[in-house]
């Protein structure tokens, strides 16, 4: 916890949430971390970077994950951050000190004795704790640390009456646990919810317990006894078997370390049928036996984001659902684009990278996929047509006469189109442009990426390109870093395949492009499942995961369709829109001799 809390002058009592509301609105809250819009220290740089900042509600530290920003520290720091005028509405005071119980302790009269009795716990375990009676007959709990009595918590030795309260302490005394002194590091701590039923567990022949001593909503006695709590190697949270107690004992445990505690969770049933709903019921109702067996029973805390491996299930690496490039030895090389892949394209300007990605799309809808894709140099017109061209294929491309370059150009018939818009329909998603058009886009088309994915259930993204995506600052070069990795965990996550389109950096002229070569950052091919060189229009892998063949692959590309295929191979993309009642030009584009199938070296790319 910090050392420090807040009061506010105009309304003493504000604390963490209330700064937020008033100093880091917008924010949302995940878990125990309030996480403002942006940053309030560094308002996100240039880009704008959002949700970058947390402060954690129960530590009372923040940080921002932002690289060039990076700030961090505690609740006080922040004031300081965020400058004088914040500090001049909020004085900051030390937190409250503490006194030494004042009561002076008594034997347990026979009342307390009874009362206890009646609950199984002998006299012998209230010596062992000390426990008391004051002057006017209430239990005193004692919490000593250290043989110095620093803590005491009251209750009367009856049933309560209306209005009358269960349980109480002595104003201003610090808070420790109960049972401290009794305790050993060398052997697990076990922590229960309530005195009665520290006294039930040891009443059972359990030592090294102890009870904490505000209830199941306070946790300040974690700072408290923060050394001594972390001496222990091993920690058993016993709480109530209610929503209060299974509340508290996770918070506990997330405080204390997952990693050392273990939570009791299987509580037995009363005779009634009831399940028992401490450890004192547990003595009453089932015996010491049946308390030692539901200590026993306590279950380690799942460590988030560690898995057995042995729980995993074997895969049949044949039966992995992959879509297919219709590049026979590129599917060969890579096994088919596998879900939770990532694969880079690269290659010059106008080498075909756009062009593979298109094809690799319709593909992927003819084996009954759907698919998204996000371009950032082409409109929707001039994507759809491209896409078009490449479904329709040369059969169904004519020629069209055009005033202004004053030559004949490819078109695809009206009618043909409508069949072509009527295939793809609720099948491919494109990013709109015109709708989301944000200095940085990396943010929002993850965003839509995964609602795409949730909603559709879609199956292959291509991101063209990185660019466009992210500027080429050296702020940016982090950040295409951080967006790749985001794309990564979005295959894995969605089982689906990205397809991220990433320009090369300039070389001299006749050297061939590595893995070394991909403008940016490196992570962009580290984190690659494979990586491909377009180069007019021949395919080059440069980097695959699947089975590690690095090879060439010799292609031809149609000029008139958009299309590229494997030369010996031949053209193996066949799309099953509706043609019925569609007549094929009496012209096509391909009799130009400009519009003929061309191999590399000639390619007009």
């Amino acid at each position: 916890m910090n050392p420090y809390e807040m009061r506010d002058e105009a309304d003493s009592g504000t604390g963490i949430v209330e700064f937020a509301d008033k100093y880091l609105g917008p924010y949302t809250i995940h878990e125990d971390e309030i996480i403002p819009e942006c940053c309030p220290i560094c308002r996100g740089g240039e880009r704008g970077d959002k949700r970058t900042f947390a402060l954690n509600m129960d530590e009372g530290v923040f940080v921002c994950h932002r690289g060039s920003c990076g700030a961090k520290g505690t609740f006080f720091d922040l004031m300081k951050y965020m400058g004088s005028s914040v500090l001049r509405g909020a004085k900051m005071i030390k937190k409250k000190t503490y006194k030494l119980p004042e009561v002076q302790l008594l034997p347990p009269t026979d009342e307390i004795l009874e009362y206890f009795n009646k609950r199984k716990i002998s006299k012998e375990t209230l010596d062992a704790f000390k426990v008391s009676a004051d002057s006017e007959g209430n239990i005193v709990f004692p919490f000593y640390r250290d043989n110095v009595l620093e803590y005491v918590k009251f209750r009367k030795p009856h049933k309560p009456q209306p209005k009358e309260k269960k349980e109480w302490q002595e104003s201003n005394t610090r808070p420790i646990l109960f049972g401290m002194d009794l305790c050993s590091f060398r052997k697990p701590l076990i922590v229960t919810e309530g005195c009665p039923d520290c006294l039930s567990l040891y009443e059972a022949g359990v030592s090294n317990v102890v009870s904490v001593p505000c209830g199941a909503d306070n946790l300040e006695w974690i700072e408290s006894c923060y050394d001594w709590l972390d001496s222990f190697r091993e920690i058993i949270l016993f709480g109530d078997n209610d929503e209060p107690g299974r509340k508290m004992v996770h918070a506990v445990a997330k405080r204390l370390g997952e990693s050392r505690c273990r939570i009791v969770e299987d509580y037995p049933l009363r005779p009634d049928g009831a399940g028992c709903k401490d450890a004192n019921e547990i003595l009453y109702f089932c015996g010491d036996l049946q308390v030692i067996e539901t200590l026993e029973s306590a279950a380690e805390v799942p460590i988030k984001g560690v898995i057995q491996l042995a729980d995993v299930t074997p895969i049949d690496p044949t039966a992995i659902p992959r879509i297919k490039t219709m590049i026979p030895d590129l599917d060969a090389a890579l096994g088919g684009l596998m879900e939770g892949g990532l694969t880079v394209f690269t290659g010059a300007s106008q080498n075909g990278k756009s062009t593979l990605s298109g094809l690799f799309l319709l593909n992927a809808i003819e084996q009954g996929y759907s698919v998204c894709s996000y371009s950032g140099e082409l409109s929707k017109e001039s994507f759809q047509a491209w896409i078009n061209f490449q479904c329709a294929g040369s059969d169904y491309i004519t020629l069209k006469y055009d005033p202004i370059s004053g030559k004949n150009i490819p078109v695809v018939p009206y009618g043909v189109q409508e069949r072509l818009r009527e295939y793809y329909r609720d099948k491919f998603f494109l990013f709109d442009n015109n709708e989301i058009f944000e200095h940085n886009q990396s943010e929002s088309i993850l965003n839509v990426f995964t609602g795409i994915a949730r909603r559709h259930g879609c199956k292959l993204f291509l991101v063209d390109n990185l660019m466009t995506s992210l500027s080429d600052s050296d702020e940016e070069n982090k950040a295409q870093g951080k967006f790749v990795n985001a794309l990564k965990k979005f295959a894995n996550r969605y089982a689906v395949h990205v397809i991220l389109v990433a320009h090369p950096r300039k070389v001299r002229v006749g050297e061939q492009l590595g893995k070394s070569d991909v403008s940016g950052n490196s992570a962009i091919v580290n984190l690659a499942d494979s990586a491909i060189v377009v180069e007019r229009p021949d395919l080059r892998i440069i980097k695959n995961r699947y089975s590690g063949a690095l090879r060439h692959i010799q292609c031809c590309y149609c000029p008139d369709s958009r299309r590229i295929y494997q030369s010996d191979a031949g053209d193996k993309n066949i799309f099953s829109w509706d043609k019925t009642g569609i007549t094929k030009p009496d012209t096509r584009a391909d009799s130009l001799p400009e519009y003929g199938i061309v191999m590399a070296e000639h390619s007009p790319f």
